[in-house]
């Protein structure tokens, strides 16, 4: 148990990259996108979110490459079985997160 837990603490800044880079990302390209279908005198802060973007998916894919490569300690269950609760968990967030947009952009116009 302490094994794993000391294990999940060495990836905390991993998880953490990982998830401020998919929030860069799920900002800078809307963003770019939202400003450059706009009115033609806001174009000028497209390129400014399209850079956020690509940072953060660069981020994200290279704080996830790393967590793939990190040595795992302990007892885990087998790698089928947690490939399938990772998949459901990352599933729901983007479902969940998927919903939150759509109700914002539903309360928005």
């Amino acid at each position: 148990m302490f094994n794993r837990f000391k294990s999940d603490i060495r990836k905390l800044p991993l998880l953490i990259g990982k998830v401020a880079g998919g929030l860069l990302a799920a900002a800078g390209i809307p963003g770019a996108i939202f400003i450059s279908t706009g009115k033609p005198d806001r174009t000028q802060g497209a390129l400014t979110f399209c850079i956020v973007g690509i940072i953060g998916i660069v981020i994200f894919i290279a704080c996830a490459a790393r967590l793939k490569r990190a040595p795992e300690s302990g007892t885990q269950p087998t790698i089928a079985t947690r490939k399938t609760k990772e998949s459901l968990i990352a599933w729901a967030v983007l479902l969940a997160l998927a919903g939150v947009f759509i109700l914002i952009t539903y309360l928005l116009v």
